[in-house]
């Protein structure tokens, strides 16, 4: 990337040739804030540059990227031609042609917030998002590859009164069971995941009615990054306060 390019946060994944994929938001300062843009960068094995490409311009907020075999998909929010509106967009592009524009764009509701968070799982594609102006609703929905929503996964989006929106994550399974972690609002001790099924019904038989509490040990105060083992073992990390520190 250019030596000018400021860097707002970057993204790192495979294809499955072992090319390195690299994503990122960029601002060349010659230009306004409002022009800020996505970045594509592909590099070979053994690092050399394959491609250097702009994706998306007048990019509000890159949220997110998630990469399955050789499919790349990219949420981000955006002006509209109007320059005034904001609209948030799923893309999807191959790794053959990642220059290509608009793949699979797709616009999500006028009640939902920005993209939370993406994940791909055997060729479908969950993405968590925060309803505007509600409390405790973070929605989780599943679309196939080409942006069509399942619409036979019902999740209702309630986590608990409790729950810190903005500071929630998730994670889905091997046999798509999908896990909401979320740090709570009223002890910062505590942190409640909550259960789907795979096919988005709660699964009350996890915790108290399908949320589970974990007690730590310090408070914490940021949710970082989860994952899931193939024996279903969840994994947690984030940042805790100790001692003050």
């Amino acid at each position: 990337l250019d030596n000018t390019d400021d860097n707002f946060g970057q993204y790192l994944h495979t294809s499955p040739n072992g090319e390195i994929v690299v994503v990122a938001k960029v601002n060349d300062f010659s230009v306004s804030t409002s022009d800020e843009k996505i970045a594509i960068l592909k590099l070979s094995e053994e690092g050399k540059t394959l491609s250097s490409d702009l994706y998306a311009n007048r990019c509000f907020k890159l949220d997110c990227s998630a990469m399955q075999d050789d499919y790349l998909l990219l949420a981000y929010s955006g002006t509209t031609e109007n320059e005034i509106d904001q609209a948030t967009y799923l893309a999807g592009l191959t790794s053959e042609k990642m220059e290509s524009q608009n793949v699979h764009c797709l616009s999500t509701d006028g009640d939902y917030e920005t993209i939370d968070h993406i994940e791909v799982k055997k060729s479908a594609v969950y993405i968590s998002q925060l309803k505007i102006n509600a409390e405790a609703l973070y929605l989780v929905r599943k679309y196939d590859l080409d942006g069509n929503l399942d619409e036979s996964f019902t999740d209702d989006g309630r986590i608990d009164s409790n729950a810190d929106l903005y500071n929630s994550n998730f994670v889905v399974g091997e046999n798509g069971e999908v896990f909401v972690v979320s740090k709570s609002l009223d002890n910062d001790f505590e942190i409640l995941i909550k259960k789907l099924n795979s096919d988005g019904s709660m699964d009350d038989t996890f915790g108290v009615d399908g949320i589970a509490s974990l007690a730590l040990r310090y408070p914490i105060t940021v949710l970082d990054k989860l994952q899931i083992d193939p024996k279903n073992l969840l994994y947690i990390s984030g940042d805790m306060s100790i001692e003050g520190s």
